[in-house]
């Protein structure tokens, strides 16, 4: 039997039932915008690490991100390298610092 619930608050219960060190969030998926997914994770818990993940490269979308609490923000297509940079730094083990803006690469 499946579920009734809708399917827009998934990451939010993973989250809840997770709590993972990192979270990597694409702008776009099913049921829930990226921003406010990330509007609703940072509601539960505030010192919660996102990163945005995106090939939306308009400046409004980073800022709105920044905003929202979002510790870094990459462009796809990634790379390993950045991935891993970005996931480091967030955890305080180096690499690039909170906020830092790997769109460029």
């Amino acid at each position: 039997m499946q579920s009734s619930k809708p399917k827009r608050y998934e990451p939010l219960e993973r989250y809840h039932l997770e709590q993972p060190d990192v979270v990597m969030l694409d702008m776009l998926m099913k049921g829930m915008y990226g921003l406010e997914v990330l509007e609703k994770l940072r509601e539960m818990d505030a010192d919660a690490r996102v990163i945005i993940v995106t090939a939306d490269i308009q400046n409004s979308t980073h800022e709105l991100a920044e905003r929202g609490g979002a510790i870094a923000f990459l462009n796809k297509p990634l790379s390993a390298s950045m991935v891993l940079e970005a996931v480091a730094a967030s955890l305080g083990d180096g690499g690039l610092p909170n906020g830092t803006d790997r769109s460029t690469e």
